[in-house]
This record gives C-alpha cells, structure tokens and sequence, in this order.
C-alpha cells in the first residue's frame, strides 16, 4: 500500500490496517535528508567535484539503511557518531572530569 493510498483512505474515514503507518518522519532522517537535498543543490553548480558526489552517495546509503529500522539502537550509535564525531569516549571523560571538579569546588567553597 502506497502513502498516497494509505492517506485518502484515512481521510475517508476507512483507515482498516490499524494506523500503523505514521505520516512523520523522524527528525533524524528528516536531516539527513536536507543535507542531501542541499548537497544535490550544490553539484547542480559543481557538477565535476568528487568529494560531493561521494558526499551524496554515503548520505544515501545512511538513508537508505535508517528508513526500515530507525529505532534500533545501532543505527542510533552510528548515526549520534555521524552527527557529532567529539562524542567520543574520549570526550565523555573530559564532561565527567569537567563536572567532577566544579562538584569538588562547590564542596569546599559552599
């Protein structure tokens, strides 16, 4: 069943599959999808830079792989990756180290 299909009959008021199908998109994907839509708008002006084309063809293969499974937690963990590379293990740290100080601080100086 298409979305248009789906959308006119719930409209008509006989929407029988149970609504499961939810005419959101995920905030996420829905990024992703600007980004490639922006980048598309960039190679129409460049239409010989690699890097743009390689650009857009990983951008596809995350949208592609996010569209079914988007709640899972792998997809997740690449895409927070993807996002916001400085999340690293790394990086966490130095917060935790960063909190635990004003913490120790705040305890001796009230």
């Amino acid at each position: 069943m298409e979305w248009d299909d789906w959308w006119a009959r719930r409209e008509e008021g006989n929407d029988d599959d149970g609504g499961g199908h939810s005419p959101r998109m995920d905030s996420r994907l829905a990024h992703l999808v600007e980004v490639k839509k922006s980048a598309l708008k960039r190679l129409y002006g460049q239409k010989h830079n690699r890097y743009l084309r390689r650009k857009i063809t990983e951008l596809n293969k995350h949208i592609d792989a996010m569209n079914g499974n988007s709640n899972t937690g792998k997809t997740w963990k690449i895409l927070k990756h993807l996002l916001d590379p400085s999340a690293t293990k790394t990086a966490a740290k130095a917060e935790i180290t960063k909190i635990r100080h004003k913490y120790i601080l705040q305890r001796k100086h009230p």
